[in-house]
């Protein structure tokens, strides 16, 4: 199974929404530069714990940041071709992460954001520093 989306209460990701719009102004370029900052963090962690066969793979992991949406998407973000099969990177970085019948999976994407979204992590305390401590209280989420 392709690793290409997660799924979410429909509930509660509108009742985060709301309190990202309710939160004070500025809020959005602060967050944004916290993931501006991060999004290479991620990335090293990933690309140092990536199987490598060909490096096609490893090459392919980026980051990028999504300021309207602030969003962080970090992953197989480049269309880099494997030599030997000519598949995308971004069309088999799944199969490497989750696993498949001959394969164990090798999680070094959900590795790398556990690993940088712990309590203690640069990522969190900038989050916290960025004035969004409260944030997801809403939803039933601790607070940061």
């Amino acid at each position: 199974m392709p690793f290409d989306r997660v799924e979410t209460d429909q509930g509660q990701l509108r009742a985060l929404i709301l309190d990202f719009k309710t939160a004070d102004e500025g809020m959005n370029g602060r967050v944004a530069k916290v993931m501006r900052q991060s999004g290479p963090t991620f990335v090293r962690t990933m690309r140092a714990h990536v199987p490598v066969d060909t490096g096609t793979l490893k090459k392919s992991l980026h980051w990028r940041v999504n300021r309207q949406k602030i969003i962080l998407t970090v992953g197989s973000l480049k269309r880099n071709k494997n030599p030997k099969t000519g598949m995308l990177a971004m069309k088999y970085v799944g199969y490497v992460h989750d696993g498949t019948s001959r394969v164990g999976p090798r999680p070094f994407i959900s590795d790398a954001v556990n690993k940088h979204t712990s309590q203690q992590s640069g990522f969190m305390r900038g989050l916290r520093r960025a004035g969004i401590a409260n944030i997801g209280r809403s939803t039933g989420g601790s607070r940061l």
